[in-house]
């Protein structure tokens, strides 16, 4: 038997999520698994509960007794709950061999879906809160780190309530404010990823757009103030959504007045000590048409101690700078990023980017650019 990809026990949930309908969103990978919110949203009942004898094996039904319901309504007694499939796209012949995921947990944090029959739930994603031996976990949830369990729990109550029927929308706009201004740096993540543009569901969909429309220029004003947070997941994630938002409080491209405080802000970031941040800034600033970071852009592409997230982001920031100053384009960007198709994980980025500054469309593959890279050494 075989069920949907089992995102929360095998997959890193990315933080982005929702934002309008009605305005451009930030760019989401195509690859993002569900967001936090997501979850919150597409489940029918999602509980804490105890464990009384785990599941024999993978996709196996089992009970669990729940001693808190974060959202939904719990049927009295034990819940009837189909533990997840242990594989995603493999084709199982007999999961019976196979244990199920956290088989050891005695209690659960349950995404629950219910049956179509109506006489249990599946289990569309799970969290150990604390195994048979030894103290509760703190919880990933795809963030950068681990989050406190009741930094979690706090997050998702929040996330439950702004999609709670009837919230008037001026209401849930300021719970959206309070949770970025929140102590509870889970629950500012959470706040900040709704900015990401994730969310595809129609209802909550209409509800995140018309909770942005009514915070307007608060929520770009929000996220600057978060540039400077003490988390780095939240600096990163803030710099990556800025410009989308700012964008998107006129429907169109932010003016040259709107930029140059955001491009202020950012610059502070490019040498944080932290990668993931100096990288995000890195392409933000060049999205904004910052072209101080042309030089910086330059020497990663060329530096084989970067990291390879700094060099995705400075490969990527070639097209955005480019694309928003055609100017910016020189024969010193092309060698550079011709230099990168060795790198297997960069090679079809930079076979994309190469094509956008020569205007090269023909050349669609990394041997066709290694051959031009050649004709040029044999031209010298």
């Amino acid at each position: 038997m075989t069920r949907r990809l089992p995102w929360l026990s095998l997959c890193p949930l990315a933080l982005a999520v929702g934002l309008a309908l009605a305005v451009p969103l930030a760019k989401a990978s195509p690859r993002t698994p569900p967001t936090l919110e997501e979850f919150v949203i597409s489940n029918d009942l999602i509980v804490i509960a105890t464990v009384a004898k785990p599941p024999a094996h993978s996709s196996a039904w089992y009970s669990v007794t729940p001693e808190l319901v974060l959202k939904g309504q719990a049927p009295k007694g034990p819940l009837r709950v189909q533990a997840q499939s242990a594989f995603s796209c493999l084709m199982v012949e007999d999961e019976t061999k196979h244990p199920a995921p956290d088989a050891d947990a005695k209690r659960v944090l349950l995404f629950l879906k219910a049956t179509k029959d109506g006489k249990g739930y599946w289990t569309d994603g799970h969290r150990t809160l604390a195994a048979t031996k030894g103290p509760e976990k703190a919880l990933q949830f795809g963030f950068a780190k681990a989050r406190p369990y009741n930094e979690v729990l706090a997050a998702i109550r929040a996330l439950v309530e702004l999609h709670r029927p009837g919230l008037e929308t001026s209401h849930a706009a300021l719970l959206w404010l309070r949770g970025l201004r929140s102590d509870n740096t889970c629950l500012v993540a959470c706040m900040v990823a709704r900015t990401g543009g994730h969310v595809s569901y129609g209802p909550p969909r209409e509800r995140i757009t018309a909770q942005r429309v009514s915070l307007g220029a608060t929520l770009p004003q929000e996220l600057r103030s978060l540039l400077a947070h003490t988390d780095a997941e939240i600096r990163a994630q803030a710099a990556l959504y800025l410009k989308g938002i700012v964008d998107g409080l006129a429907d169109k491209k932010a003016s040259a007045a709107e930029r140059t405080p955001l491009i202020v802000d950012l610059r502070r970031n490019l040498d944080d000590k932290d990668v993931t941040v100096r990288a995000r800034t890195l392409s933000a600033l060049a999205e904004l048409g910052d072209g101080t970071v042309r030089p910086r852009i330059l020497k990663l592409l060329k530096d084989p101690n970067a990291t390879t997230e700094e060099r995705e982001a400075a490969l990527w920031s070639v097209g955005y700078l480019t694309r928003v100053d055609p100017k910016q384009k020189g024969q010193d960007l092309v060698a550079a990023v011709l230099g990168l198709l060795d790198d297997k994980r960069l090679a079809g980025y930079a076979v994309a980017v190469l094509r956008r500054l020569t205007g090269a469309q023909e050349r669609k593959s990394v041997a066709a650019w290694k051959a031009y890279a050649k004709s040029l050494e044999a031209g010298r």
